[in-house]
């Protein structure tokens, strides 16, 4: 988000506002929406994440969102105890489609990218498992794509993530 916030004071600049009004035109424009407050569960997270839980699968979050508001959002969906690891726009990593945030999960849980699932409703979820080589790449259509913009990407796509577990 911060870097959101320094390209909108650069553009507001860019226009010929000089640099202090910027600063202050977007200070008091700025709005940070509550992501707990406006995050909707596509499925009963916490049933879905408990049961792959269950069969030994870990969970892990890559997401092109910052960090802070990320576990914000799993925490008020009752699921970060159920998640092993995230990462964030903001954690310094290249961000998707680049694999770099799968090859720093899997790291971290100490896992080979192979054994690894990716899990995405944007075709930048789905290279972003592709480049990592993640041994499987399910695109879902809860989400922001279509079948057929996912399809092309994925090894399987599937209606819900609550899919996952059937």
């Amino acid at each position: 988000m911060a870097g959101l916030y320094a390209l909108t004071v650069d553009l507001v600049r860019d226009v010929g506002i000089p640099s202090a009004a910027a600063e202050q035109v977007v200070a008091s424009a700025w709005y940070i929406p509550d992501p707990v407050a406006l995050a909707r569960p596509l499925a009963d997270l916490p049933a879905l994440f408990g049961a792959l839980r269950a069969r030994g699968i870990r969970i892990a979050v890559a997401t092109s969102d910052d960090r802070t508001p990320t576990e914000m959002t799993l925490a008020g969906l009752g699921v970060a105890d159920l998640v092993s690891a995230v990462i964030g726009a903001d954690d310094g990593v290249p961000v998707k489609p680049a694999p770099d945030m799968v090859m720093t999960l899997c790291r971290v849980l100490g896992i080979a990218p192979a054994l690894a699932v990716v899990v995405g409703d944007a075709v930048d979820d789905l290279e972003m498992g592709r480049a990592a080589a993640a041994g499987l790449v399910v695109g879902v259509l809860s989400g922001v794509s279509s079948a057929a913009l996912l399809a092309p990407h994925a090894d399987i796509v599937i209606p819900s993530v609550a899919e996952l577990i059937r």
